[in-house]
């Protein structure tokens, strides 16, 4: 009896030894998952609905994840089958914020991750002007944009291919080209401006592009070829979109300018004075309107400002006793030409001639006892020279 007794307990105690009390029970779970990424770029504004994959790992399965701004739990992703995917609304947000991350595993452990985010629904407040006159462009036109420096992240315009990020303080300038628009053609963009965060405001630009010069036509004036002395004048008729300066050049000098009002058919007079001046003369009556756009009439003419030369060549001496028809011949010559040649008795005209080898046969019988005799000469440019004066006596 003893013998039994003693093998049981020498049983019992070598069956304690080989399977110890420890081997049935389970290890608790005490670690945290760890949320390695928020699955979202924080680093610049949000607007809209933004989208959030995280990147997360743990010993054990992770049974949800929850999204939380400024305390305020926005979404809950509990089957990750596919990725963890939570989204935020962010319209009921503005300015800086507070984004937190939460992860929790079965056995109740949670893990997070925060971060900041600026948050703005707003499109930048901006505004566009365009350099036109009256309405009108011409050339590489210059759109100005205004805005908040800071809060313009991009400028572009539609359609063109003017681009701006802005590095410097506004305003900003893009330009948009319409050489090759046709005349009169609307000017009509849309300038984008855009914030870091993608809210966009969208400026209308309006104009009408102006791509012809101002009409020019001369109804009087001097034509090509033309002799003249003295002041000459030429009439300008010209029409524009735009104000319009009309000038007169000689030979490439300006001597005379006139201002016209814009979308009116004008006539103004352009006058140069000629004194002094001997020879070809260019002359250039030209057209600007506002935006240097300019039209032109080029003639050239003959000013002679020089007197002919005329003298008596055949007839008495000064001082000489006359009686009945007495033949005076008159010498004259000039470098453009002489148009006539006249004798005139005691300062009165009695006589013309136009051909070469002037001369006249004066009846003295018919003049008084004293005679006065003179001849003068025009050239064809109106210039005009008298002869020394002779006097005579009727016998």
């Amino acid at each position: 009896m003893k013998l039994r007794s003693l093998l049981t307990a020498l049983s019992l105690a070598t069956a304690a030894v080989a399977v110890p009390q420890a081997a049935h029970a389970t290890e608790a779970d005490t670690e945290a998952p760890v949320i390695v990424d928020l699955g979202h770029n924080l680093t610049k504004p949000v607007r809209a609905r933004q989208r959030f994959t995280p990147v997360i790992s743990d010993d054990t399965a992770v049974s949800k994840v929850e999204l939380v701004i400024n305390g305020t739990v926005v979404d809950t992703d509990s089957t990750p089958d596919d990725g963890w995917v939570l989204s935020w609304n962010t319209f009921a947000w503005s300015g800086r914020v507070d984004v937190l991350m939460l992860a929790y595993d079965a056995a109740g452990n949670t893990g997070r991750l925060t971060d900041t985010v600026v948050v703005d629904n707003l499109p930048p407040a901006a505004t566009a002007t365009v350099a036109a006159h009256n309405g009108w462009v011409h050339g590489l036109v210059p759109i100005t944009v205004s805005g908040a420096e800071g809060d313009v992240h991009e400028i572009y315009i539609q359609p063109g291919p003017a681009i701006v990020y802005p590095t410097t303080p506004g305003p900003w300038v893009l330009k948009v080209d319409t050489a090759d628009r046709v005349h009169a053609s609307p000017l009509s963009v849309v300038v984008h401006v855009l914030d870091r965060a993608g809210n966009r405001t969208n400026l209308p630009v309006n104009a009408t592009v102006d791509n012809a010069p101002p009409t020019l036509a001369l109804p009087k004036g001097p034509a090509s070829g033309a002799l003249i002395r003295g002041w000459l004048t030429y009439e300008a008729t010209t029409f524009d979109s735009n104000e319009v300066t009309s000038e007169l050049l000689v030979n490439g000098k300006r001597v005379a300018a006139q201002w016209m009002p814009a979308k009116t058919t004008a006539t103004k007079r352009l006058s140069w004075n000629s004194a002094g001046v001997t020879g070809p003369v260019k002359l250039t009556v030209r057209a600007t309107d506002w935006f240097g756009q300019r039209r032109e009439i080029t003639r050239t003419i003959t000013a002679d400002n020089s007197a002919p030369s005329v003298w008596i060549s055949k007839g008495p001496g000064d001082k000489a006793k006359v009686s009945g028809k007495v033949t005076i011949g008159v010498g004259a010559s000039d470098k453009y030409g002489v148009h006539r040649v006249e004798l005139l008795v005691n300062g009165k005209l009695v006589a013309k001639d136009y051909t070469s080898g002037y001369s006249f046969t004066l009846n003295t019988a018919k003049q008084s006892k004293t005679m006065k005799i003179q001849v003068r000469a025009y050239d064809k440019a109106g210039n005009v020279k008298y002869s020394p004066t002779r006097t005579w006596y009727r016998r």
